[in-house]
């Protein structure tokens, strides 16, 4: 619909490629296969559902209608070996390589969450985070913040519902443009 990617058709694809639907494995394998085809055309940032405690309670993993697994079941139906373990293994690994947040022509900053709970961070923080590890409880707070924060409409921030990040206001909002 909007044309092959090329360097001067690009793409930013923001994360929850998966847990979205039936064909999860397939958005993944098309995805990274677009990656692979344009590197400097496909770009793809980490979510917060390429996680495997996501993946397991929401879908790619989760038990599907007949009692079987996404990715068992598109194995088996391309009558592929049972390799579903590794191949989830694969696909979490590669989830765990991609980056926090794209920065797009020096000005437009692109993150799949929202802002941090704390001003001031620098590209260069998150330049230096371990992202070849899970979000989860354990990780670097800024890294919850990045996949999980969401905006709200008062002012300040406050904790998230959801468990990882903040909801963070207008006023934050400014200050981090300002910044």
């Amino acid at each position: 619909m909007c044309g092959d990617p090329s360097p001067r058709n690009q793409y930013l694809f923001n994360g929850d490629f998966v847990d979205r639907g039936q064909f999860s494995v397939e958005v993944a394998f098309l995805l990274l296969a677009l990656k692979v085809c344009y590197p400097r055309a496909v770009h793809l940032n980490r979510g917060n559902h390429e996680a495997t405690r996501m993946n397991a309670l929401y879908g790619f993993l989760r038990l599907g209608a007949r009692d079987r697994r996404e990715v068992q079941q598109r194995a088996s139906a391309q009558k592929i070996p049972p390799v579903e373990k590794e191949l989830f293994r694969l696909f979490s690994d590669a989830f765990t390589h991609l980056p926090l947040c794209t920065l797009v022509n020096d000005s437009v900053f692109v993150v799949h969450g929202g802002l941090s709970s704390k001003d001031g961070v620098k590209l260069s923080e998150i330049q230096q985070l371990n992202r070849l590890r899970e979000p989860d409880e354990t990780a670097d707070q800024l890294m919850l913040d990045l996949l999980w924060s969401d905006p709200m409409d008062q002012l300040g921030r406050l904790p998230s519902p959801r468990g990882g990040g903040v909801l963070f206001g207008p006023d934050v909002t400014e200050r981090s443009l300002d910044g």
